[in-house]
């Protein structure tokens, strides 16, 4: 250490000069560098806090990024075309009320006997057709509106080569309203289809009109 005043070298750490006196101020110097020193060694700490801590945000989203594209995507669905919904069946409506009698299961044909009201018009009995028809597709029906001769009329519609039990032809005229039945087309002998073929009764008595009124069914 050396002396400001006489420039004389003195041991470090003496407060007087031992060649001149002069009163040395040491703590001043050393005072200083240890408060820059500690100065500059808090900034380089604080930067490395600081450089630290923007490693770990930037480590935090590479993660983030690495996790997103791990996880399962969801499938993606297709554009496909609604469901259709089938069309409602829509059948014949009965307008009026009606019982079944007998039925007859041969082996090529079924008939059932029908009780009817007392009078149904045409359009009755056509709907009551239609809807018989759509409901058993394979059997022929005969209407009435009385229930006394049905058995026999029934035995003489099968028994067609044997005498005739009873069903006369005046209680017919306005009894019986006629009939479901595969019905020959003319003029092909091997063409059939289903008919509503209505009796005297349906027609008033009109002999003629037997086969002008027949009502297709399907």
């Amino acid at each position: 250490m050396v002396c400001p005043k006489c420039r004389a070298t003195i041991a470090l750490g003496s407060q007087f000069c031992a060649q001149c006196g002069y009163r040395l101020a040491s703590s001043s110097i050393p005072i200083q560098e240890t408060a820059g020193l500690t100065r500059g060694a808090s900034k380089v700490q604080s930067a490395k806090r600081a450089g630290l801590g923007c490693l770990g945000c930037f480590s935090l989203i590479i993660l983030l990024a690495i996790i997103g594209l791990l996880l399962p995507k969801p499938p993606k669905t297709k554009g496909t075309a609604p469901t259709p919904v089938p069309a409602a069946v829509t059948r014949p409506i009965i307008v009026i009320p009606y019982r079944f009698v007998s039925t007859y299961d041969g082996a090529r044909t079924s008939v059932t006997s029908v009780l009817v009201k007392n009078s149904p018009s045409k359009s009755e009995m056509v709907s009551l057709s239609r809807a018989l028809h759509a409901r058993y597709p394979t059997r022929q029906f005969r209407f009435y509106n009385d229930s006394s001769q049905i058995a026999n009329c029934l035995w003489n519609d099968i028994h067609q080569d044997e005498p005739e039990r009873g069903c006369p032809f005046p209680w017919l005229q306005h009894h019986y309203f006629g009939m479901v039945n595969n019905m020959w087309v003319p003029p092909r002998t091997d063409t059939y289809k289903w008919e509503y073929v209505p009796s005297l009764a349906v027609r008033n008595g009109d002999l003629t009109g037997s086969w002008a009124s027949v009502v297709p069914l399907e």
